[in-house]
């Protein structure tokens, strides 16, 4: 897959140079270290407000300072924290993902260079991957578990996309499938973190195989359990149906070399209504015996409420944020309410100045769009609730904001009018506050946002 996004002309002048410098050196992922390097200069030379015609008459020099010191925070050495050329810090944060002042930037396998995070895709194919399963297979030669066969890469989108390798059902643990989520996405992260999730790998294949026959009869009933509770509601139950199964060994395989194992989870996955009221899967945790009527119980009552919201008018409708950011999005509101409409999530880039932007996540809860987005390294946003972290605030200032408007406290790239209902101060050193819940009705034909409703 081609970079849909053309290079700017001074990342494609830093590349020509950085590759005269150094035309062999690896970033880590197959791809080249200048071209890493490059695109992070670049991105160094726009936050830094310098023109790309100054940029550009760089010493080589320096040029190369910058791309010795790219290399060891890529590889996470000893040094975390650097000053890139024109005076921006970049941070590692993660296997293949760093940031530039408040931008963060992530490997791609298939693209070289390195790309902003929500720019890069979660990619089905690709050398990481090849390689990956290539690992994967020959950890797990000649143990039972091959059984299996090999998974493939799914991603659930909403606020936060979930990237995970899934399997194919497996008859002897009763239909259910061995699902194993990834914190990021393979095609994203440098060959050496590959080592700690293929044995984790492994190890989900080996423990899902040699439970696959409690996992039949836990699958077995979960689908007795499942079928008295949609019988005993009837008609209200309707289109409600089993789906399939899905078992996993881990909350998420991060990559502190910490994830532990845990007891093999089981989910039942059924046909009802999705995030956006759409027809659609969603999985629910069945507990132990004791406790699965229970949960059988309210993924019916979650599923008669939705049933029943669709028949009333202004079913889907946009909380006060997220309305606010759809207003000022770039193009509009109707192209990104266009993607809502096929899709459970959507990006909105909003400039705040030069070199930097406001990434915003729309996304669908309950009928509801709502707003997740990460201002800057100190402010972020998640529903109607704003984080500020690391920040000296005396409580007689702190408790001073309620009742103020959002955009007084935090630099916006719109007008935004919510106000703040209650400040809670946290741990280490974070700020929460709260907005009020404000609902507006939404045409998705015109893009009209209503006036607020009581919800």
């Amino acid at each position: 897959m081609a970079n849909p996004k053309p290079l700017s002309s001074l990342e494609a002048e830093f590349r020509r140079c950085l590759r005269r410098i150094d035309p062999v050196t690896d970033a880590g992922n197959g791809q080249s270290l200048a071209d890493a390097a490059a695109s992070l200069i670049a991105a160094d030379a726009m936050q830094a407000e310098v023109t790309p015609e100054a940029a550009a008459r760089i010493p080589d020099a320096e040029l190369m300072a910058g791309m010795t010191a790219i290399a060891d925070l890529l590889r996470g050495g000893v040094t975390k924290v650097v000053a890139l050329p024109f005076g921006t810090k970049a941070r590692w944060i993660n296997h293949g993902l760093v940031t530039v002042g408040d931008q963060r930037y992530v490997m791609v396998d298939i693209w070289g260079g390195m790309h902003r995070e929500h720019e890069a895709p979660a990619s089905q194919v690709g050398p990481n991957l090849e390689m990956f399963l290539a690992e994967l297979k020959h950890e797990t030669e000649g143990q039972a578990c091959r059984g299996l066969g090999m998974p493939v890469v799914i991603t659930e989108e909403g606020s936060v996309d979930a990237y995970s390798l899934h399997f194919a059902p497996c008859a002897a643990a009763g239909g259910a499938s061995l699902n194993v989520p990834i914190e990021r996405p393979i095609n994203q992260l440098p060959h050496d973190a590959f080592d700690l999730i293929v044995k984790l790998m492994a190890y989900a294949m080996e423990i899902f195989w040699s439970q696959r026959s409690s996992l039949a009869r836990r699958a077995r009933s979960a689908k007795t359990t499942f079928e008295t509770e949609a019988a005993l509601a009837g008609t209200e139950a309707a289109g409600l149906n089993l789906v399939d199964f899905w078992s996993k060994p881990f909350e998420v395989v991060d990559f502190t070399g910490e994830t532990m194992p845990e007891q093999l989870t089981l989910y039942i996955g059924l046909q009802t209504f999705d995030a956006a009221l759409r027809p659609g899967v969603e999985h629910w945790l069945m507990p132990g015996k004791a406790q699965a009527r229970v949960a059988m119980q309210e993924a019916v009552r979650a599923h008669v409420g939705k049933a029943k919201r669709l028949k009333q008018a202004g079913a889907l409708c946009v909380e006060g944020l997220a309305a606010t950011i759809l207003e000022a999005a770039p193009g509009g509101s109707i192209p990104v309410l266009r993607r809502l409409s096929q899709r459970m999530a959507t990006d909105v880039v909003l400039p705040i100045s030069r070199g930097r932007q406001l990434v915003s996540r729309l996304y669908w809860s309950n009928g509801t769009i709502k707003a997740w987005q990460i201002a800057h390294e100190r402010v972020q946003f998640r529903d109607e609730e704003v984080t500020l972290c690391d920040l000296a605030m005396p409580n007689a200032i702190a408790d001073g904001l309620v009742g103020r408007r959002l955009d007084e406290i935090i630099d916006m790239p719109m007008p935004c009018a919510a106000r703040f209902r209650w400040v809670e101060r946290r741990s280490e050193g974070a700020l929460v506050l709260r907005l009020h819940d404000v609902f507006h009705d939404i045409d998705f034909a015109s893009g009209e946002i209503g006036e607020a409703i009581p919800f």
